[in-house]
């Protein structure tokens, strides 16, 4: 089996695409609601590098990803590293949902949260033999 867990992106190279293909779990960050993060309490150079191609992926850029995971066979992602300032648990999955219905793929895949304050779910990946 293989778990890919990808972090600290700042943004979707066709590498990462790459390595991330074929995978039966995908950890992957959703960070920010871009508007949350623009409005709120960070420094403008803060924001400046999490928008950055040297930042982190938003709920939508991340959801984008495993919409184009999902197409090619990937079914369960942990959607980590979300912030605590720039983003809401629920509006992180909330917008990959809308994204991922736009394509078709809900009912294909399994979204859950990676929490930082508690147990999450739990994934058994059982091997072909």
């Amino acid at each position: 089996r293989k778990v890919t867990i990808m972090t600290d992106l700042g943004y979707v190279s066709e590498k990462n695409i790459e390595k991330a293909m074929y995978s039966d779990l995908i950890i992957i960050e959703s960070n920010h609601d871009k508007n949350m993060l623009i409005n709120g309490p960070y420094p403008l150079s803060l924001k400046r590098r999490i928008l950055s191609k040297k930042g982190h992926l938003s709920n939508e850029d991340s959801a984008l990803f495993i919409a184009s995971l999902a197409k090619q066979g990937t079914k369960n992602f942990v959607l980590a590293h979300i912030s605590e300032k720039n983003n809401d648990f629920e509006l992180a999955k909330l917008t990959c949902f809308d994204i991922l219905n736009k394509y078709d793929l809900v009912d294909r895949i399994k979204i859950s949260i990676a929490y930082q304050d508690r147990v999450g779910t739990n994934y058994i990946l059982k091997t072909n033999s």
